[in-house]
């Protein structure tokens, strides 16, 4: 079997794309699969956070056609500390693991993926997000479910946080690939603005918002802004 895209894993906060070749030899009672699908595009819902995965394979080497291999991995750097979310094992069993570069808690390790930073600088708010998902990913959350993850996906929406030292809700989702309409607003009930993000390569995106508070949305205010601006974001 050839398939250029539109092979889909989805379940438990991943959702990925992948594309690839499998030939399935053997007896028609016992099919034994070789070959591998690989990433396309693929993300990770954790806590009201999308990560976003660096690289990601599903793989058929000998075993099931319905329980293969899975390999994703979300990595981000930020003040010299590499964190990353790594989901293996296999389709029936997924394992979620979490590390660093250098080593750190696990909370510590969640506060980078989801924050960029430590996690002794989040608000009140963003450690109630990462103790949530600290539970989401131990099963202590098991039959209870985090509030905020199932809002999100009630709506229908890929981006649901709070979080900034002045609180701020962002709601938003990918209207098509690499392209995503968000809105900010103050948890006060005051300054709101529109995003608009578009993906031109890897790395460099086009934004634009408006609304009230300041370009980058992330403390709304009272003053009227409206700006069209290119992201360059790089991993060292």
């Amino acid at each position: 079997m050839d398939a250029a895209r539109e092979i889909f894993v989805r379940g438990r906060g991943l959702d990925a794309e992948l594309a690839g070749k499998i030939h399935v030899h053997g007896m028609a009672d016992k099919p034994q699969p070789d070959g591998s699908f690989a990433m396309r595009r693929g993300q990770f819902a954790l806590a009201g956070q999308t990560l976003t995965f660096s690289k990601g394979e599903v793989g058929f080497d000998g075993g099931s056609l319905t329980d293969p291999s899975l390999n994703f991995v979300a990595n981000t750097t930020s003040a010299n500390v590499t964190a990353t979310l790594t989901v293996s094992g296999n389709a029936s069993n997924p394992k979620i693991t979490l590390s660093s570069i250098p080593e750190l808690p696990q909370d510590e390790v969640l506060a980078q993926l989801l924050f960029g930073r430590s996690a002794t600088s989040l608000s009140p708010l963003e450690m109630v997000q990462i103790a949530s998902a600290v539970a989401s990913l131990t099963g202590v959350t098991s039959g209870i479910g985090d509030p905020l993850e199932s809002v999100r996906r009630g709506l229908g929406l890929d981006r649901l946080s709070i979080g900034g030292a002045s609180p701020t809700l962002e709601a938003g989702r990918y209207v098509a690939p690499g392209v995503y309409v968000g809105a900010k607003q103050g948890v006060t009930g005051t300054g709101t603005q529109a995003t608009v993000q578009i993906d031109i390569t890897k790395g460099l995106k086009v934004e634009g918002t408006a609304g009230t508070g300041t370009s980058s949305g992330t403390a709304p205010g009272t003053s009227n802004t409206n700006s069209v601006g290119v992201i360059y974001q790089r991993e060292y």
